[in-house]
């Protein structure tokens, strides 16, 4: 389920850590593109701590410096096992 990150962070919030809300587009490229302002609307999911880190470790170590176009393609590559999470976040790079 897809929902916005105000909303499933709620679900996970006293679970100790053991589920998370995870940002599809994540807070920090969407802050440093400019993508949007309002950070609690983005379209998050919820991931077990393990894939939430794992997610996390293969993004930090690929996206570095990239542009939205390029932002977009790591996406594409990383979430490719999730098409409906790229559907959510196709707006936001004017798709």
């Amino acid at each position: 389920m897809i929902g916005a990150y105000e909303v499933m962070s709620k679900f996970t919030k006293d679970l100790g850590g053991s589920y998370q809300a995870h940002h599809i587009l994540e807070e920090a490229m969407a802050r440093k593109l400019e993508l949007v302002k309002n950070f609690d609307k983005l379209p998050a999911v919820i991931l077990t701590e393990a894939q939430h880190k794992n997610i996390t470790r293969f993004l930090n170590r690929k996206r570095p410096n990239l542009k939205a176009e390029e932002l977009w393609k790591l996406y594409e590559e990383v979430y490719k096992p999730f098409p409906h999470w790229l559907e959510a976040i196709k707006p936001y790079f004017g798709k």
